[in-house]
């Protein structure tokens, strides 16, 4: 991908990203920040500069101290591990709006966790097909998805979408039995007993395969429960960078 394709997702040319580049040659650090963020990579850098090769960049950035490298990392976590493809059917971008935002849910998290720290959980050069700056279906292995920019206004949006979807599916009747399940099972949850750790899921996960008949939260409740749950999964994050969204999601869940 060219980097005014890669700009264009953003409503940026390749002018424009130009002058942001010279207006920040004082502020290496900070471009990085944003190349990073954004998903433009040292080659796609090199093109919005003119006259340079990608090498020249990392170059440059070397000798002033900075690892550019980074940018053009392949990342290997994948968005849904084998075990958790149970979730398959509710992974979706978050495209509520109000309380249940992506705004929203952002405002409560940073208030608790601070904005570089919650970025920084939601990087996406971790994750497998994000060095061209893009995510295909293919590369998050969800079919029904567009591809996306490779982005952490991306995996956060992915984040909240699938939680809340999850969240709508289970009913009263369903979180019911689950307690059921815990309460009857709680020593072999405690030691992680494989056999009723497998059952569990089974359980869960098939909850969430139809439509709440008598939904068990209120959107205010979900709020609360999502903005808990991005909390504890930046939390995760912090001492595990294989961990995934769609892990934290379940992890929310699963106390796992």
């Amino acid at each position: 991908m060219t980097a005014q394709q890669h700009l264009a997702q953003f409503g940026v040319t390749v002018d424009q990203a130009r002058e942001f580049i010279l207006n920040n040659l004082d502020n290496l650090s900070y471009l990085l920040s944003v190349c990073q963020q954004f998903g433009v990579t040292n080659s796609m850098l090199a093109e919005i500069y003119g006259g340079v090769t990608s090498a020249d960049v990392i170059n440059y950035f070397s000798a002033n101290g900075l690892d550019s490298s980074l940018l053009d990392s392949t990342g290997d976590v994948v968005l849904v591990p084998d075990d958790l493809t149970g979730l398959l059917n509710l992974i979706s971008p978050n495209e509520n709006t109000d309380g249940l935002s992506n705004a929203t849910l952002r405002e409560l998290v940073v208030a608790k966790v601070g904005l570089d720290t919650y970025k920084t959980a939601f990087d996406p050069s971790s994750y497998q097909g994000a060095d061209d700056g893009i995510f295909t279906a293919d590369e998050l292995g969800i079919p029904d998805l567009d591809d996306m920019p490779a982005t952490w206004l991306t995996m956060e949006s992915l984040f909240y979408g699938t939680l809340i979807n999850t969240l709508r599916a289970m009913d009263v009747q369903e979180a019911t039995l689950l307690n059921q399940f815990t309460t009857l099972n709680a020593d072999a949850l405690a030691t992680q007993d494989p056999a009723v750790l497998s059952q569990y899921s089974d359980m869960l996960f098939g909850f969430f395969q139809d439509p709440a008949d008598f939904p068990l939260y209120s959107d205010d409740q979900i709020q609360v429960v999502a903005t808990s749950a991005a909390e504890a999964f930046i939390t995760v994050v912090g001492s595990n960078s294989d961990y995934s969204i769609i892990s934290g999601i379940a992890g929310s869940y699963t106390g796992l």
